[in-house]
């Protein structure tokens, strides 16, 4: 069966606290089975607060922290940064 779902970042700018739950439900209204949520910042996710959020019929909750994207500075990319990609 295929499944249709999206990152939270098609819904939200940024992951925040409050993002993440308009994240959350605007992807269960939209029929959305499944939804990636970044964790980029792990030590600040709030996984009880959106556990409740999520429990709108969620049936798993997985994800990947086997990598590392580097460190969100806020400062455009520098040129070696944007050679490297």
């Amino acid at each position: 069966m295929i499944r249709f779902g999206a990152h939270a970042f098609v819904r939200i700018g940024d992951w925040t606290a409050e993002a993440g739950d308009k994240a959350i439900r605007e992807a269960a209204e939209a029929g959305f089975e499944f939804l990636e949520i970044p964790l980029l910042s792990p030590e600040c996710f709030d996984a009880a607060r959106h556990r409740r959020e999520l429990a709108l019929g969620a049936e798993i909750l997985c994800g990947c922290l086997g990598y590392a994207l580097g460190v969100l500075t806020g400062a455009p990319p520098t040129r070696a940064e944007c050679e490297r990609v």
